[in-house]
């Protein structure tokens, strides 16, 4: 009688549902720990002048590892999460080593929380990127980059002012080929000369401007510097420097790194 009241017992109990094994790669943004808010968006992203793998993202706390895909190559990377401002109508902001690995950022990107492995987090803390990861495929890439904002058209002058602007234009003045090497946009320069032409306390003004110049900002707060380059040598930047100052920047000076 006794043995029967168990196996009665035994067949009610609730069956509890056991979860599959983690996998080798690093958790996503819908695998985060209990508690954890989701964190999966997409948009444009700017790119500093920071050493490192870094990402700063609005709404993502510094300290931990985020997951960002470059939306034009497909490529995915692991990156430290810094702190830091993002301007206005971007969703993140790189390291410039980071933009180098991904290939550049120009396309957008896609940025998740996620729980890096041991072996990505001591490549990170070393300065160098994470274990490689597989590229995105064209059919999530076709997907994401669908939710990239439209980029605004300027809007089409009337006749009038076309013609006008026509005929006031002036022919470009041909600048001289330099001598100098020319560094690719998206290498990772590890020494050099940069030009500071700019040091300001808003985030929104840095990055306008360094669109203006063609130049990237290195992350505050409370400073956010703007600078032109990098250059391979001495008499490259300051040729950049006296260039700046013709723009008017005349308080622009140059800048030795590492």
């Amino acid at each position: 009688m006794k043995s029967l009241v168990s196996l009665v017992l035994i067949l009610s109990a609730p069956v509890t549902a056991q979860e599959p094994p983690p996998g080798d790669g690093p958790r996503g943004s819908s695998q985060i720990a209990a508690g954890e808010a989701r964190f999966d968006v997409v948009g444009r992203a700017d790119v500093a002048q920071m050493p490192g793998i870094f990402v700063i993202a609005r709404g993502l706390p510094a300290g931990g590892y985020a997951e960002v895909t470059a939306l034009d190559t497909g490529r995915t990377i692991v990156a430290n999460v810094a702190d830091g401002e993002v301007a206005e109508g971007r969703v993140a902001m790189l390291s410039v080593d980071a933009a180098a690995v991904l290939g550049g950022a120009t396309g957008g990107v896609r940025v998740r929380r996620v729980v890096a492995l041991a072996q990505d987090i001591a490549q990170l803390r070393a300065g160098r990127a994470g274990e490689p990861r597989p590229d995105a495929p064209p059919a999530l890439l076709a997907a994401l980059r669908k939710k990239l904002p439209a980029t605004p058209v300027p809007a089409t002058p009337p006749a009038s002012e076309r013609k006008s602007a026509a005929t006031s234009r002036k022919p470009a003045a041909v600048r001289p080929a330099s001598a100098e090497p020319v560094v690719a946009p998206g290498a990772v320069v590890r020494s050099g000369y940069s030009v500071q032409v700019a040091a300001v306390s808003s985030a929104d003004r840095a990055m306008t401007l360094a669109r203006a110049l063609g130049g990237a900002v290195i992350a505050g707060p409370p400073v956010w510097r703007v600078r032109l380059g990098p250059y391979p040598t001495l008499p490259a930047a300051e040729r950049a420097k006296a260039d700046a100052a013709r723009r008017g920047y005349a308080g622009a000076t140059i800048v030795r790194f590492p």
